[in-house]
C-alpha cells in the first residue's frame, strides 16, 4: 500500500516520506525537482533515490543537475 508521511527532522524542516509508491518520472520544474509517482506529483528542494544496487544508475538517467541526498 502507497502512503505519504511527513516528519519533522532535527533541524525543524519537514521532509515527505514516500513508501510503495513507484515513481515514474524525475524532472526540474522552476528551479526545484519534481518527482512524479503513482500516487501523485511532489515538487521539493532535494530528492532521496532508494533504489537499493539501482540507485547510482537511476540518477545517471535525470538530465539536469538535481539535488539528490
Amino acid at each position: 500500500m502507497a502512503r505519504a508521511a511527513e516528519h519533522r527532522r532535527a533541524g525543524g524542516e519537514w521532509v515527505s516520506i514516500v513508501e510503495g509508491a513507484r515513481a515514474t518520472s524525475i524532472a526540474e520544474r522552476a528551479g526545484r525537482t519534481r518527482v512524479r509517482t503513482t500516487i501523485g506529483d511532489f515538487d521539493a528542494d532535494a530528492a532521496v533515490i532508494a533504489a537499493g544496487a539501482g540507485s547510482r544508475e537511476l540518477q545517471k538517467a535525470v538530465s539536469f543537475a538535481a539535488n539528490f541526498l
